[in-house]
């Protein structure tokens, strides 16, 4: 039996951070949803929450306004409610701090979700972050510039917020006293996993008890956007699983490595995109595996959970 209720999916206000940008993943699965009958009600304002089964939270932040949270009271489902903060520095357990006896290679990030670009776009005029993030990128301009990375020609100012501006270091040693004091970065053991000299990212996707795993290779150790090899996805890890139920997330994507048999997270995304346009076999094959999970935040599927 097809799933049937109405869902309302709240997003910020800014036209970059909604579901009119088509490489948001919940996009084509709101899409999707209608075809199958599903209502599908968008807004932008949680101070004007029309009735609705579900409440799907879609705002790509990763620090989530006060306005947004506790908002799910008012009705008897609701998707990433409670998944309030995703920033680096709150979730991460890879963290490297002086003293720690960590000797290895590290990797200096941003805090924010994908190198803070949804917090740029987003313009919030009243939001310290957003002014933070201008002396963010003269941070970085400096420390690159005292390590050498400017120098070197691979990188310019335009990029200094981009994953592919993320630093590797050869040991804690290296990087500026200043990184491991300052909230907008992050400082992380550097623990690539490898197939035959490529680096692998694994993605596990989500959405209730629906799932789907894409693996990727690429010749650099960020990836964005690698080689697609289904032959290399494994079953999703059960510390892995176990991260997801403590966190409370719902919706969204991990991007995770292999070590010793366990997951190394490396990000989590609640607004999860496609990195290009979503026209792949793969991309439609993600959308069809999580369609169905929101059946599980619609009345028929609670009251047949209920009954088991």
């Amino acid at each position: 039996m097809k799933p049937s209720g109405r869902v309302f999916i709240l997003e910020h206000p800014h036209r970059l951070l909604g579901l009119d940008q088509s490489h948001y993943v919940a996009r084509h699965l709101a899409a999707r949803w209608r075809q199958q009958g599903i209502e599908i009600l968008r807004g932008f304002d949680p101070a004007a929450l029309p009735p609705a089964d579900a409440l799907f939270l879609h705002v790509d932040l990763s620090l989530l306004p006060p306005t947004y949270c506790g908002l799910a009271e008012g009705f008897c489902a609701a998707i990433n409610a409670e998944i309030t903060d995703i920033r680096k520095r709150t979730l991460s357990l890879n963290q490297v701090v002086p003293g720690d006896g960590y000797a290895g290679p590290v990797i200096i990030k941003t805090s924010l979700n994908h190198a803070g670009g949804p917090e740029r776009n987003a313009l919030i005029p009243d939001d310290a972050g957003a002014r933070r993030l201008f002396h963010l990128r003269n941070k970085w301009r400096r420390w690159w510039e005292r390590l050498g990375g400017l120098g070197s020609g691979r990188l310019r100012a335009s990029t200094l917020l981009s994953k592919e501006a993320y630093c590797i270091l050869p040991s804690i040693d290296r990087v500026p006293e200043a990184c491991f004091a300052d909230p907008d970065v992050v400082i992380e053991r550097f623990t690539p996993e490898y197939h035959d000299g490529r680096y692998v990212l694994r993605e596990w996707y989500f959405l209730g008890e629906a799932e789907f795993v894409r693996t990727e290779v690429a010749s650099h150790p960020v990836i964005t956007s690698g080689e697609y090899r289904a032959d290399l996805t494994l079953e999703v890890p059960a510390n892995l699983r176990r991260l997801r139920r403590e966190w409370r997330i719902d919706y969204g994507k991990i991007d995770y490595v292999m070590k010793d048999g366990e997951a190394v997270v490396f990000d989590v995304n609640k607004t999860p995109c496609f990195p290009g346009p979503p026209v792949s076999e793969p991309h439609q094959r993600l959308i069809e595996a999580l369609a169905p999970g929101i059946a599980l935040f619609l009345p028929g599927e609670r009251a047949s959970s209920r009954a088991g």
